[in-house]
């Protein structure tokens, strides 16, 4: 069945058509419309001297213009539009159809980073990955980008998830596409952020940059309101240039997370963002911090290498992203006592499963009944063991079902096995983002606690079956990094 949700996790260039007519703007307007008829092609994209886009001639404009008012002589300057919106190749597919609608344009031309026309969007193409439940989503999902639209667009997140949960698609998929839409914000933003600051006399950003974000958003896994766990990644500069650039993205940093707050993303606990130092350097202090975690081996300084491993780049140069995380890749593989340290963090996570498969519960808050907590006690372990076997076969991937898929590929994991990870992935995360939409309907925070209670008897059942899985994935990770049998 086609995933409702693939329209979400497509780019413009996977429905780009290269094949678009383009021509210079000082063409002859015959000659041009007798290509048209020609190449049998809705519209011509014409460029300037330096092969930029300048405007679009298209068959709304031969029957409009050109056959009251023109002879033939004239260039396709002086009858084409010369305001012309376009898209690039990187934009997220669904964020380009919402604009194409609300404009009423059928094409739309696509430009790569000097302006250039690469080819053409088609909207009834682009439509055919759109379900028609899932249109009315693409246009609250994509709303002006000021501040409150942008609020607009995170409430009603919610209400898109509850919709896709309840038609049956697996909560990884809603996952994924809450995670897209974040990252869509996170662009918005930083385009909005380097606007203020070139507007207040800052000037443009002075050095090249990633935006990235950690855990659950690195990893395209976001639950129901997810914090800010972000950093910069910068290219390296001189050094006598460090008090201008460090200024400048102190400042980009500031109204980054100020923005993203007042949005709805709260900022976090752990001090995990791009205003905090240790998360925003240059591309060679990363690789340097990356060794000093392990050299310092505390469980702290491991912990932080956990959060920041499964990072991914949220906008900005994409280049720095891949860079650095070959970088990691190949020192995960180059230095063996970085897995260790990480093994003996991930041993201490405990699954939510207690002697004769019975589910443990924990104390949440005074007052209220105890609760599974689906989050420590579940998901982590999992995405922790899954993780370490991935860095140990030197796999870039951050996701964790295209992790367990890469294992099976590389003979890490059985076909049974992955059958289990990947059926108790999806159960738990099923059952903590229903939890977390029922707090949101009530106007709870959001928690990663499930009671018994909110649990069928199937669901309990399912649920022992799944942590089973997470506790016989543990002792496979247990026996390949000691040797061990329990």
């Amino acid at each position: 069945m086609k995933s409702q949700t693939r329209i979400f996790s497509c780019l413009v260039d996977d429905f780009l058509k290269t094949n678009a007519l383009i021509v210079p703007a000082s063409e002859n307007l015959r000659l041009v419309i007798s290509r048209m008829a020609e190449k049998n092609a809705n519209c011509v994209l014409a460029t300037d001297e330096e092969g930029k886009l300048t405007g679009i001639f298209t068959e709304k404009d031969v029957t409009h213009r050109v056959a009251l008012r023109c002879d033939g002589t004239e260039t396709i300057a002086q009858v084409m539009t010369s305001r012309v919106y376009s898209a690039k190749q990187g934009d997220y597919l669904y964020h380009t159809i919402a604009r194409m609608r609300r404009l009423g344009h059928r094409h739309m031309p696509v430009v790569d980073e000097s302006n250039r026309p690469l080819g053409l969007l088609d909207l009834q193409d682009a439509m055919v990955v759109a379900a028609a439940n899932v249109v009315e989503h693409i246009d609250a999902l994509t709303q002006v980008p000021e501040l409150y639209g942008l609020q607009e667009v995170k409430a009603v997140q919610a209400v898109v998830a509850q919709e896709l949960l309840e038609d049956t698609l697996p909560a990884p998929e809603i996952q994924a596409l809450l995670t897209h839409v974040n990252n869509d914000i996170y662009r918005q933003v930083v385009e909005k952020v380097v606007s203020t600051i070139e507007k207040a006399g800052g000037g443009a950003p002075p050095v090249r940059y990633a935006v990235i974000v950690m855990g659950s958003g690195g990893r395209g896994e976001n639950f129901i309101n997810p914090d800010q766990d972000n950093g910069i990644i910068l290219e390296d500069y001189p050094v006598e240039r460090h008090n201008e650039i460090n200024d400048y993205f102190i400042q980009f940093s500031e109204l980054l997370t100020w923005n993203l707050e007042a949005i709805g993303f709260p900022l976090c606990d752990g001090n995990v963002m791009a205003t905090n130092p240790l998360w925003r350097k240059s591309i060679s202090e990363w690789k340097l911090q990356t060794l000093r975690w392990f050299q310092k081996r505390s469980t702290f300084q491991v912990q932080l290498s956990d959060v920041f491993f499964d990072f991914d780049t949220a906008c900005g140069d994409l280049s720095l992203g891949r860079e650095l995380r070959n970088h990691i890749t190949t020192f995960v593989q180059r230095e063996p006592a970085v897995l260790q340290a990480m093994f003996q963090t991930e041993n201490d996570r405990h699954v939510a499963l207690g002697l004769f498969g019975i589910l443990r519960t924990e104390k949440v808050e005074e007052g209220l009944p105890q609760a599974i907590n689906i989050k420590h006690g579940g998901i982590l372990p999992l995405v922790g063991a899954v993780r370490l076997l991935a860095l140990k076969e030197g796999i870039e991937a951050t996701s964790t079902h295209e992790r367990i898929r890469l294992l099976h590929k590389a003979g890490v994991f059985s076909d049974d096995e992955v059958d289990d990870y990947t059926a108790a992935l999806e159960h738990l995360t099923f059952i903590l983002l229903r939890q977390q939409l029922r707090d949101f309907r009530r106007i709870r925070k959001a928690t990663r606690y499930v009671r018994k209670s909110a649990m069928s008897r199937r669901e309990k059942q399912v649920l022992k079956m799944s942590l089973k899985a997470v506790r016989a994935l543990k002792e496979r990770v247990r026996t390949d990094f000691t040797g061990e049998i329990l």
